[in-house]
């Protein structure tokens, strides 16, 4: 997910020092929409004590999932910033999050979750 979230702000016209801070909150809203179903109606787990994002994730899971995305997006940063074959592929990235999403939507809904 941190790499389809980093492509995709890759594609855009931003400056090397926002890339890695946009592509990990990209992945930390992302999460949010992914956290209802994970931990709900498929039950990959559960929160000990229920925070006030969706699927009862602690706000710390948001800052948890942005630091980490915008640290692996730095690193990719580093390493490929101007390869422009990554630049011209941002189309790729939003495939796989819209493709990711609807499979999670989808068994969500099957399994009464959605």
């Amino acid at each position: 997910m941190a790499g389809a979230c980093f492509v995709v702000v890759r594609s855009g016209r931003w400056n090397r020092t926002m890339l890695a801070p946009l592509a990990g909150l990209l992945a930390a809203i992302f999460d949010l929409g992914m956290e209802p179903v994970l931990a709900g109606p498929l039950g990959y787990w559960k929160w000990l004590e229920p925070g006030p994002l969706p699927g009862g994730a602690p706000i710390l899971n948001f800052f948890g999932w942005w630091i980490t995305a915008a640290v692996a997006a730095s690193l990719w940063t580093a390493r490929t910033y101007e390869d422009e074959r990554i630049h011209r592929r941002g189309h790729v990235g939003w495939v796989v999050l819209i493709t990711f999403g609807v499979f999670l939507w989808v068994v969500g809904a099957l399994r009464g979750g959605v």
